[in-house]
């Protein structure tokens, strides 16, 4: 019991430090050289014992080994090894697990060494060789100790001195303890070692989710609150109300409990058959048996039953962890869609598939391993002795440990090549995707040129990592060529045991993206208890409404205004001065910072977001969409409103032709007009134009006007427009400049008051005169001219 009562304390105090987050502490190489000396001593003395019962053995043959004191010194060295190389290159310690360990050799040890005097006669006591290795190790774990001891007091007085220190003190090394986890957290340096790569740009991706991961860390007081935050997948994950997928789940369980068996089982049966065909007899029934055994765990067996659970598991629990961050995302306020990058939202969504891996991993493949070693280390010590298991967990631990090693060393180079591979794919993306402006710009060399530059990086970054990969596979197969050997079945659990500690931290990194996005709360939501919204004259009131993006630079200022149903208003005023900012609050897509926006009575903050955005119409973009259960002659109807449905007819599919991504096939004009005929066909309350006719001639511009005339019989509209003759009909104009409203009125009575209004309608005449070819001999406009408006 001693060797594995000092690697579990080890283990077990390392873990608890990682768990609650217990700083580590830099330990310069003079305080670790002390230890580092005496650990060596009793290595140095377990492997003077060894050598001492190998050569009694060889000189006597009637003098054996006894076994327990042989596996005591092998196992102790397995411990203390590892043990002392982990001292040795460590430049950041948590140093408890070793000052407990180093009491735990010095009790047993002491014991042990008093128990074998007392076990020998006083003649025998002074010239026995292990007695007196074992009382050096006892003395030798005593300065352990005391030096520990005195390295604790140490590092608990710096602490203090660091915690009264000010907090403007600059720390010393800074850049380094940051940059290479020094004053990291327990055991683990969440920061990976990433060595001479550690400042290339292929990290830049992860280091922010790492960051938010470390701070999630000491905010929840370690790994098991941090770890607990996960717990809202938990009803996504496990199918507590589908009777299938816990069918499936018990499925997965069966297997795992007759995988241990016939891992146990197989080998067995191939032994049996040894032993009768040597004996002259054919075996038949246990070829039989283990044929049976054969077939039933692999994939044509009882393994294809697992594999189609399996299946159906991921599949569901996929399907709801996604359902789960697309609806969260499309849930979202617009201050997180206008400031997030679109491509890591979505990647955040793609990756809740990681989600299924771990619980896969953790429950049907690390879980069962876990079984395997210690069921591997029984059998072989039941079919041979204790010295072949000590093979076995000798090995296991050196090829875990050597892929754990690889797998870090590998990885800096591994991150470069996915950065590249991603920078190939988006350079590809942005090219096509961009194919006008390329073309438009006649770059289609230098994008050629940046793709082939992609490409090249990528294939030198690739060579980078599979030379390190390859490297690590072809040093762990060496070590494992004495361990093929004696057990094939071990291979499995080992690689498996091996490849899942860089697996499971990937996906927790993976997954806090989505924990992140799912932690993301909507600045704009429904209240406590919300009603519906309920419309009857379609009155809507702005009552000194202010708002700003940033405290820092108000957009709104006071905004006070009213409509009376069905009549329209105009917003006109210079680009920034906050026209649409108005429509984006009427919709709710902002909340007001001060002030209040009513329809009809009704604090649009009070109804639910539902009921207000199904009431309002905005222009968009593609026609059904707006209304899903519309028929094929409604939507005809809606596009000749909009004056495009001739245009539609044009294409050779008519109404079922692509218009391409993002409908490049159509020009802006026709674009405006397939968006006005979804607000047709939406045939909402409220109604909102933003530059609905900026893009149009003056033609299509008077058809769509037509239409606008029916659409907003009966309903409130509200038009934001830079054309000034799309609105010179609206009831009521408001002048927007910096956040205010400074002039109101109709479009005759604006030019009458010859203020902003009919300075921008001065300037938009001259504009339309020009765009006629008309010579134009004075930019002057009489703003008492009331039949302006029809010129």
């Amino acid at each position: 019991m001693h060797a594995p009562t000092v690697a579990f304390y080890y283990l077990g105090a390392l873990a608890f430090g990682a768990l609650i987050l217990q700083k580590s502490s830099p330990l310069i190489f003079k305080l670790r050289r002390i230890p580092v000396s005496f650990m060596s001593i009793i290595i140095l003395s377990y492997m003077a014992q060894l050598f001492y019962y190998l050569s009694r053995t060889l000189v006597a043959d009637d003098l054996s080994t006894p076994q327990h004191a042989a596996i005591h010194a092998l196992g102790s060295l397995l411990v203390w090894v590892p043990l002392t190389l982990s001292l040795l290159k460590s430049k950041a310690v948590l140093w408890h697990p070793y000052f407990g360990s180093f009491a735990v050799e010095f009790l047993f040890e002491t014991t042990l060494c008093i128990l074998s005097g007392i076990s020998l006669s006083t003649n025998d006591r002074f010239g026995n060789i292990p007695l007196g290795l074992s009382s050096l190790r006892a003395f030798i774990s005593l300065c352990l100790v005391v030096d520990g001891f005195l390295i604790f007091c140490r590092n608990r007085d710096e602490k203090h001195t660091d915690e009264e220190q000010s907090l403007l003190r600059k720390p010393v090394n800074c850049s380094t303890t940051t940059r290479n986890g020094d004053t990291g957290y327990g055991a683990i340096n969440l920061e990976s070692d990433e060595g001479d790569d550690s400042n290339s740009d292929s990290d830049d991706g992860n280091r922010e989710i790492k960051e938010q991961q470390r701070k999630r860390l000491e905010e929840q007081g370690g790994w098991l609150g941090y770890l607990k935050g996960f717990a809202v997948f938990l009803p996504y994950l496990w199918p507590k109300d589908d009777w299938r997928i816990m069918s499936c789940l018990a499925v997965r369980g069966l297997y795992v409990i007759q995988a241990r068996f016939l891992n146990v089982l197989t080998p067995r049966q191939i032994g049996i058959i040894t032993d009768k065909l040597t004996s002259g007899v054919m075996p038949w029934k246990d070829i039989a048996l283990w044929t049976f055994y054969s077939w039933f765990g692999s994939s044509s067996g009882f393994g294809m039953a697992d594999k189609w659970a399996s299946t159906l598991v991921q599949n569901y629990s996929y399907k709801r962890i996604t359902d789960l961050a697309f609806n969260h995302v499309m849930n979202l306020s617009m201050d997180f869609h206008v400031n997030k990058d679109s491509g890591e939202v979505i990647k955040s969504v793609d990756q809740a598939e990681s989600l299924n891996g771990l619980m896969e991993l953790v429950l049907f493949d690390v879980c069962p391993i876990i079984i395997d070693l210690f069921v591997a280390i029984w059998y072989v010590t039941h079919l041979f002795d204790a010295y072949m298991a000590f093979i076995v967990l000798t090995l296991g631990i050196t090829y875990v440990s050597s892929g754990i090693s690889l797998t870090k060393w590998s990885q800096p180079k591994r991150r470069v090549y996915v950065e590249k591979a991603r920078e190939e794919s988006k350079t590809v993306y942005e090219s096509v995707s961009n194919w006008q402006t390329v073309s438009y710009f006649n770059r289609s060399s230098f994008e050629r040129d940046r793709y082939k530059k992609a490409v090249q990086t990528k294939i030198t970054a690739e060579y980078g990592y599979r030379f390190r990969a390859w490297t690590g596979y072809a040093i762990q197969v060496g070590n494992l060529v004495t361990l093929m050997m004696y057990w094939e079945n071990m291979m499995s659990p080992l690689y498996t045991m091996a490849w899942s500690y860089m697996h499971i931290a990937s996906t927790l990194i993976d997954t806090e993206r989505l924990l992140q996005l799912l932690n993301t709360k909507p600045s704009v939501a429904n209240v406590d208890h919300p009603q519906d919204l309920t419309i009857n004259s379609c009155k809507v009131e702005f009552k000194d409404v202010e708002f700003a993006y940033d405290k820092q630079n108000p957009i709104l200022k006071g905004v006070s205004f009213f409509t009376e149903p069905g009549k329209t208003i105009a917003f006109v005023g210079e680009t920034g001065s906050g026209k649409s900012t108005m429509l984006k609050l009427l919709f709710r897509f902002y909340d007001v910072t001060g002030g209040l926006i009513m329809i009809d009575g009704q604090d649009v903050r009070s109804v639910t977001l539902s009921s207000l955005r199904e009431a309002i119409g905005s222009i968009l973009e593609n026609v059904r969409y707006a209304r899903l259960d519309a028929t094929q002659e409604e939507v005809e109807e809606a596009c000749k409103a909009a004056a495009v449905h001739d245009k539609i007819m044009f294409f050779a599919d008519g109404y079922k032709s692509k218009v391409g991504e993002r409908g490049v096939k159509l020009s802006g004009g026709e674009l405006q007009r397939v968006a006005i005929a979804r607000v047709l066909l939406k045939n909402p309350k409220i109604v909102i134009l933003d530059e609905a006719t900026s893009s149009v001639d003056l033609l299509t511009e008077a058809q769509i006007q037509e239409a606008f005339s029916r659409l907003s019989l009966g309903r409130t509209t509200f038009i934001v427009a830079h054309r000034l003759s799309t609105i010179v009909g609206a009831d009521t104009i408001l002048v927007v400049d910096h956040g205010e409203i400074i002039e109101r009125g109709t479009h005759a009575e604006l030019l009458v008051q010859g203020g902003k209004y009919s300075e921008l309608w001065a300037k938009h005449t001259f504009r339309g005169l020009k765009a006629t070819g008309l010579k134009v001999n004075s930019t002057h406009v009489d703003p008492s001219d009331k039949t302006e408006s029809t010129h």
